[in-house]
């Protein structure tokens, strides 16, 4: 062995050494820390000696020195009951009452005995007093009538004298010089009857001082001089003994010191020679461990591989088990069939879910049934584990929170709101007409700019509007349903840009259009009873750049995995549909997310179809926000998109939208369920699918509570006098009230649960709710008070119990125009004391939490039964207006419009008079039931524009703001001060929104795609300059000439007939436009770029339409056949 490697070894001996002798004095330290714990436990055993002394110093008083006088007080049969009902067990009875100890019982009674004894002892005296008197008054009456006679003959019966005496003369004398003499005797001895009286007065009324000695007591009384010395004796001997008590050494501790020291020393000498043999052993076991580690090792390896394979000839057998039973071939389906992939997929995804969600649970999860059964599914979805319940039970009505309305900030707020919306002054209703052909609007929808109104007719023509035109919103874009029967339209969906809508309509086509101008046709305009405006221009159609048919299969997968495995099993119309947020480099969006009856929802990508293959739209870019996923093999529809699936839902999905609106895929079904998509490969499932990253449910139900039937309210005061009793005096009524009032302060009530007005009455009912409220039940308190003076009519307690009162139906629900919450819509049945109501609530996405929102308003039966049926009851949220900050739900329910904050839940527009707020004339909104409403915000004013079927104008009523430049600051910082507390970390509104039109330095190009094309046109021109030499200044002239007329004609929609001046001349360069899939090519050739216009299906030039213009397309309505926009046709079976 080399120095070194013996170097080492012994450096690793000492300090394997040093080791040992640190754990030695770790094990010496707990030694030390053992001996003070049992120090620690004498020192326990000595107080716990001196408290049971002190104790029999108690049992002995208990025992011996008190037994005496239990006796005497309860008599020898009472006592031992006496004891029993004092003793320690019964401290906590039934009851619930702490028992007066026995020692302080007996002094009680021994008070009471004394204070009835000097009670006897004042009567008797008081009887002294009066003899004293009456003696007095004798002797007066004798000095005052010597010559009376006196009867001595009856002495015993009377003392008075009588005047029919029979007595002689000599005896009367006789008597009087006897008395005489007797006198000083009787007046010696009147004086010290009263000095002993008025000793024995003094000496009851004071304290006693212990001045007159044991012999001062009488025998009977000498038990209790006994008692009481024996029991003062003990305490002062105890309070001498803890704090004057002699410090003599404590022999026991000073030998548990002595004891200590020599096992410390014993332990000191012990450790070096423990020390010494473990060095030892330790070097052995690091041989040992360093050997076993790798034994160990291989050995887990081998269980491990063991289990693996175990589990997966487990799971082969069972898929080759349920192979056989399927097919019936015992060698199961053959590897190539597409099936046995998406069988083994399917075992190794469920055994995933059964590992993720409710390990103990999932089999039973699972329908147990016998092959060929059917399994009839239940009408709600399963319950699962990864559902999380959005529950608003906590919430009570945001009018009935007084604690809010106590804070100042919160009550400076509101008011100044409340203010705020008072000058907000109804202008005046106008109108305007659609054509009766449409037969009334079905649906509308705003711009995310709140500039344009997209609505569908029932008849399926649509309109856009520009509703910040004056005096009414102007046409501005239009298409007509050329066929003759009715196709309502139902949804209407805006991309982020404003410039493309999604429709869906009754017959189950999916449409999507574009705001760039399709030209102006003279049977439109006759059809739709369409009129110039005052620039004399015509509404242009709309362009159409896709169309999608449930009849044709193009909702259905028909390439791919999905179409092999045949995971769809019919066809389903779409519901609702909206743009995904992916964006191209230009701003546009292309993808589509539809959502079909089934619950299912398709991911589409419709850029190659919307685009076609024109020369136009030849340029296309890649996606610079929410690039597509490969996950596989592509899956395509009947019409040739590409398609991807996303599957949970498994009812109707009634809203869709994104997070931020430019975020995340939320979406809601019709039963309350929410569920959070997001677009990452970790979220697709082994079927190849997208599964959402959280689900989460409404429950669609209150907390209510209902009286017991049973038990009769108790009335604790009432104004109310029945005419079969007596009436009460005003003066008693005051009285019982004022102590009835005290009594509701000193309950400290919380927020009310329920109130009512009565108007008839004047009265405001008010219910109160305790904090926790069990199934058994609690107490409430009901307090009535009068409306115009805030006094007590009636205040009562009366049980009531919980329950959960279900909603009848979700009326509607909408995102609110940032996209972080989701407002719902509710309708609940009468169930009393409540009346029938609508309830509004929101969810906030980002956090996917309840907010503090909660609007009930109450309807009238009339108004529930309609809502019920449907169709009668629609709300809108505006935007966060500028200068309060808050959202507002502006409603229409049976005609009736209504509106409240978001921010403070007040009642702000409406009919009622009973408010400060927007009041409007019920007369002039007298609106049918089953009106519909969209708000816009247009520069500081309320845009109210409400429409239905059946019915051919459209109504809009506008709130201006009416309020000064103070107010409207006073406001500002009101809400900035209620949003420091209530919303601390939301963005702040700003206080105006400056509207402003802005232009490019330098350029005609106002549109930022058409900007953005032409910048692309700019860097392939220097490209192609800087490696072929710079352009001819004729070519350059032309190139931009030709590159104007291009986006002109992608504005119009259309192209324009090229001249032979307009084509630059031959020259040795190349193209600046490259065909489609290719790259730009950096070698010369020998032709020019070509300038040709696009040929029609036809072969012919298409031809310019202007305003009112004859020429038409050929193929008006028709597709190309590469699936680019060539006309306007929205009927399907035009395509």
């Amino acid at each position: 062995m080399s120095k070194k490697k013996r170097a080492e070894d012994i450096l690793a001996l000492q300090k394997m050494k040093l080791q040992s002798i640190q754990r030695e004095r770790e094990a010496l330290l707990y030694a030390v820390q053992d001996k003070q714990d049992e120090l620690t436990g004498v020192r326990k055993v000595l107080r716990q000696d001196r408290r049971a002394r002190e104790d029999l110093v108690m049992d002995r008083l208990n025992g011996r020195a008190l037994q005496g006088e239990l006796t005497n007080l309860y008599g020898p049969e009472a006592a031992p009951r006496a004891v029993r009902q004092y003793a320690p067990s019964t401290a906590h009875s039934d009851t619930g009452r702490e028992p007066t100890p026995l020692l302080d019982d007996i002094m009680s009674r021994r008070r009471q005995q004394h204070r009835n004894k000097q009670s006897e002892q004042e009567v008797e005296l008081q009887r002294l007093i009066d003899e004293k008197q009456s003696i007095l008054d004798r002797l007066e009456q004798k000095k005052r009538r010597p010559g009376d006679d006196w009867d001595t003959t009856v002495e015993e019966s009377s003392h008075f004298p009588s005047r029919h005496s029979t007595q002689s003369a000599r005896s009367i004398d006789s008597l009087v010089r006897q008395t005489r003499d007797n006198l000083p005797a009787m007046s010696a001895n009147v004086r010290a009857l009263r000095d002993y009286v008025e000793n024995k007065y003094l000496r009851k009324s004071r304290p006693y001082n212990g001045e007159l000695g044991s012999a001062s007591y009488e025998p009977w009384q000498m038990k209790d001089f006994f008692m009481v010395r024996d029991i003062v004796e003990e305490l002062v001997d105890v309070a001498l003994d803890q704090f004057f008590r002699r410090k003599d050494p404590d022999v026991l501790l000073d030998t548990y010191d002595q004891l200590y020291e020599l096992d410390k020393k014993d332990l000191e000498n012990s450790v070096m020679a423990v020390s010494r043999r473990r060095a030892a052993i330790l070097i052995a076991e690091e041989f040992i461990i360093e050997v076993t580690r790798e034994m160990t090792r291989d050995t887990a390896e081998e269980l491990r591989h063991i289990h693996e394979m175990s589990r997966a000839m487990g799971q082969d057998l069972v898929v080759n088990s349920t192979e056989n039973v399927t097919t019936g071939i015992p060698e199961g389906r053959d590897p190539d069939d597409p099936a046995y992939d998406l069988v083994t997929r399917g075992v190794t995804h469920m055994t995933s879910e059964r590992k993720r969600l409710r390990k103990e649970q999932w089999n039973h999860t699972q329908h147990l049934h016998m092959l060929g059964e059917t399994v009839t599914e239940d009408d709600e979805s399963p319950e699962e584990g990864d559902i999380t319940t959005l529950s608003y039970l906590h919430l009570l009505p945001m009018n009935l929170r007084e604690s809010d309305k106590l804070q100042d900030i919160f009550q400076n707020y509101s008011q100044e709101e409340a203010q705020h919306f008072k000058k907000m002054v109804p202008d005046v209703l106008v109108t305007f007409k659609i054509s009766k052909r449409m037969q009334g609007i079905s649906s509308a929808a705003l711009s995310p700019d709140q500039r344009l109104l997209a609505v569908g007719s029932v008849h399926g023509d649509i309109m856009v509007y520009d509703v910040w035109m004056e005096p009414v919103p102007r046409p501005i874009r239009e298409i007509r349903n050329e066929g003759t029967s009715d196709d309502e339209v139902l949804h209407i969906y805006w991309s982020l840009d404003g410039t493309r809508i999604i429709t869906i309509n009754e017959t189950g086509v999916l449409l999507v259009w574009s705001i760039q101008s399709g030209g102006v046709h003279k049977e439109d305009i006759k059809a739709l009873d369409l009129e110039k405006d005052s620039d004399g221009v015509f509404p242009a159609e709309l362009s159409q750049l896709l169309v999608m048919d449930v009849d044709e299969d193009d909702f259905n997968f028909t390439e791919g995995p999905f179409f092999e495995n045949q995971v769809q099993t019919g066809r389903f119309a779409p519901t609702v549909a909206a743009f995904h947020p992916s964006t191209t480099l230009f701003g546009t969006q292309s993808d589509l997310v539809i959502c079909l009856e089934n619950g299912d929802i398709l991911k589409c990508d419709a850029e190659k179809l919307m685009l076609g293959d024109t020369k136009i739209n030849k340029l296309t870019t890649p996606r610079v926000v929410s690039e597509k996923i490969q996950t596989g093999e592509w899956n395509s529809l009947g019409n040739g998109m590409e398609a991807e699936l996303l599957r949970a839902h498994q009812f109707p999905v009634m809203l869709i939208g994104n997070i931020h609106n430019n975020g995340d895929l939320v979406t809601v079904d019709t039963k309350g369920y929410i569920f959070h998509w997001k677009y990452k490969r970790r979220h697709i499932s082994s079927y190849d699918w997208f599964v959402p990253f959280k689900k989460y449910r409404l429950e669609t139900a209150e907390r209510t509570f209902t009286p017991t039937s049973n038990i009769q309210p108790k009335i604790i005061y009432t104004d109310v006098q029945k005419k079969e009793k007596q009436e009460k005096s005003r003066q008693d009524l005051a009285r019982e009230r004022d102590k009835a009032e005290d009594d509701i302060a000193l309950l400290g009530l919380e927020d009310p649960w329920h109130r009512d007005y009565l108007p008839g009455k004047d009265l405001v009912t008010t219910i109160y709710k305790p904090t926790d409220v069990t199934q058994a039940g609690a107490l409430f308190h009901i307090i009535s008070r009068y409306q115009s003076t805030g006094q007590l009519s009636t205040y009562m307690t009366r049980l009531y119990k919980p329950k959960k009162l279900p909603a009848s139906r979700i009326l509607s629900c909408r995102f609110n125009t940032t996209g972080t919450e989701i407002f719902f819509m509710l309708l609940y049945p009468e169930h009393p004391p409540k009346d029938p109501h609508v309830t509004f609530v929101s969810v906030d996405v980002v956090t996917m939490e309840m907010t503090r929102l909660r609007i009930d308003h109450n309807l009238t039966d009339t108004e529930f039964e309609r809502c019920v049926a449907g169709n009668a009851a629609y709300f809108d949220v505006t935007r966060p207006h500028d200068v309060t900050g808050s959202e507002y739900i502006v409603a229409v329910i049976c005609g009736t419009v209504v509106g409240f904050s978001v921010n403070t839940g007040s009642y702000i527009l409406g009919t009622r008079q009973d408010f400060t707020g927007c009041r409007l004339n019920p007369k002039e909104i007298n609106w049918p039931a089953g009106t519909d409403i969209r708000v816009a915000d247009v520069h500081g004013t309320f845009m109210l524009l409400s429409y239905m079927k059946k019915q051919n104008f459209v109504s809009v009523l506008k709130l201006q703001d009416k309020n000064p430049s103070s107010t409207r600051q006073r406001m500002w910082e009101a809400y900035k001060l209620w949003s420091d507390v209530y919303q601390p970390l939301r963005w702040r509104q700003e206080q105006t929104m400056q509207y402003q039109h802005w232009a490019l330095s330098g350029r005609t190009y106002v549109d930022a795609e058409l900007y953005v094309r032409h910048l692309l046109y700019e860097m392939m021109d220097r490209a192609i300059q800087q490696q072929d030499g710079k352009y001819h200044p004729d070519e350059v002239a032309a190139y931009k000439k030709e590159d104007k007329r291009t986006l002109q004609e992608m504005i119009l929609g259309v192209q324009f007939p090229r001249s032979a001046s307009v084509s630059p001349a031959p020259t040795p360069q190349a193209s600046r436009l490259p065909t489609a899939g290719s790259k730009v090519s950096t070698q010369p050739i020998s032709k020019a770029p070509s300038r040709q216009p696009t040929q029609s299906k036809s072969g012919g030039s298409k031809q310019p339409s202007g305003i009112g213009g004859n020429s038409r397309q050929a193929t008006r309505g028709g597709q190309s056949q590469s699936g680019g926009n060539t006309g306007n046709s929205r009927r399907p079976s035009q395509r």
